[in-house]
């Protein structure tokens, strides 16, 4: 039932590590070689907030509210919904 939502939730989880992770491994690199570092580290920290926001806003499938977040608070590794505490990756409505 909820399939498509969490295959959604799963592609922006990895575009978020592979833009922390990847972006972070070519700055670190280009500070190695003594390359300009901002030309790779402004875009990169740029990249890792909207990705990271984008999947902290991922709307829950089951009551459309960000899944991570309250007007509050966020928490980026919950395990249920913040508003109506559906577990994360559930097949059905329980």
């Amino acid at each position: 039932m909820y399939e498509a939502a969490w295959e959604e939730y799963r592609n922006r989880d990895r575009m978020f590590w592979w833009v922390l992770l990847g972006g972070g491994l070519l700055a670190g690199v280009a500070i190695q070689f003594g390359s300009i570092a901002a030309v790779f580290a402004v875009p990169w920290l740029v990249g890792t907030a909207l990705t990271y926001l984008r999947k902290m806003a991922f709307p829950c499938p089951r009551c459309g509210n960000p899944f991570h977040m309250t007007v509050l608070a966020g928490n980026p590794f919950a395990r249920r919904c913040a508003h109506c505490g559906l577990r994360k990756l559930a097949v059905r409505g329980s």
